[in-house]
């Protein structure tokens, strides 16, 4: 499996996804949030992202390509695999009424593969454009630093990122320790040197 994900100007990404046999090459455009969609749907098949926990349930997204819309699922299968497929509609007029499309992937993989091909591209990304230039480069949106983090210790360490939960009087709390995200920064960059 492989994953590439390159912004290629301003409010637009350059992004493939090739499953055995099967490939996708799509230009998102920043009407869109393209990343954070994808990473939320990530973070989904490993932790329930959605407000009923429910990882269950499929999880879709749309990333626009002016005029082309290009509709994500990702399904959790089992524990180890997930069902990751692509709809890609001419336009945005089709997509609620399942017209016409082509569907470049359909494919059942690993899901800690899944996960890992895609935290590496978004590594590649960051250590490339840096989270300033991301948001001036994608045009409005930042760089979806909080769900990067959480994927990326998961894949480092096999495990969900560490949270606490309080609860003072009628308000939860969630707390996360800020110097383990500045390690995992840290992490990130003597990454960087390596390569």
């Amino acid at each position: 499996m492989k994953f590439t994900y390159v912004l290629s100007g301003i409010g637009w990404a350059d992004v493939s996804l090739e499953v055995e046999e099967q490939k996708f090459y799509f230009d998102a455009s920043y009407i869109s949030d393209a990343l954070r969609d994808l990473l939320a749907g990530l973070l989904h098949l490993i932790s329930g992202g959605r407000d009923d926990g429910d990882r269950t349930k499929p999880f879709y997204f749309n990333w626009y390509g002016e005029p082309t819309v290009a509709r994500w699922m990702l399904e959790l299968r089992d524990e180890e695999h997930v069902r990751i497929k692509i709809d890609v509609f001419p336009d945005e007029s089709v997509v609620d009424m399942g017209g016409e499309r082509q569907v470049p992937i359909d494919a059942i993989v690993p899901k800690n593969d899944l996960i890992h091909v895609v935290v590496s591209a978004i590594r590649l990304l960051i250590r490339t454009t840096g989270v300033i230039g991301y948001q001036s480069t994608w045009n409005h949106h930042e760089f979806p630093l909080q769900s990067f983090l959480k994927l990326y210790h998961y894949v480092t360490y096999n495990r969900h990122f560490p949270v606490t939960q309080t609860v003072d009087g009628y308000m939860e709390h969630t707390h996360s320790d800020l110097r383990e995200e500045i390690r995992l920064l840290s992490l990130l960059l003597s990454e960087a040197d390596t390569d």
